[in-house]
């Protein structure tokens, strides 16, 4: 490549410039800077529910039943100890249930805002996201407002979860 630039001016005087040693803001360093720091934020972007602290819980038999849908034969399930919070007689917090095993593959996490009283017999499903990748990476494929009412089998999993979030509350 020809390092030299040069420039007729209007008196028809030719100036040359050596350009080989100039920085040019498109380099290919800082293009690849760029292109590696575009790529770490989208990495950390994808992590699920920015600044969660996920514990992960006992489950019940019952661990891929996720009351409204049947998405896992079997899960996990973890609560957000940050979301967890009082408003007057009930508490809300957020519970990650992520498939183990999946009756679709099409889904293999979802995540859940729950109201709960904390008398051990139901929780109310506020709303859901669903995902495709484990432990909710990446955007949600469909999102969902419910506000249903789960009556707690003994001993299942969505009272185990419940019950850990109640007694954990700060």
């Amino acid at each position: 490549m020809n390092s030299n630039l040069s420039y007729t001016h209007d008196n028809s005087e030719t100036e040359s410039f050596d350009i080989s040693s100039r920085n040019t803001p498109y380099s290919t360093s800082s293009f690849a800077i760029g292109i590696i720091s575009i790529f770490f934020m989208l990495t950390i972007m994808m992590e699920p529910s920015h600044g969660a602290n996920w514990v992960e819980v006992e489950v019940g038999e019952d661990s891929g039943d996720t009351y409204l849908w049947p998405y896992f034969y079997t899960a996990s399930r973890y609560i957000d100890v940050e979301s967890i919070k009082r408003t007057g007689d009930n508490i809300t917090y957020v519970e990650l249930i992520n498939a183990k095993k999946a009756i679709s593959a099409n889904v293999s996490s979802l995540v859940v805002s729950k109201k709960s009283n904390c008398d051990g017999k139901k929780v109310v499903w506020q709303k859901f996201a669903i995902y495709k990748a484990a432990m909710a990476k990446g955007k949600p494929i469909m999102r969902l407002n419910p506000n249903e009412t789960e009556i707690f089998r003994k001993g299942g999993s969505g009272a185990l979860a419940d019950a850990f979030a109640c007694s954990f509350e700060k």
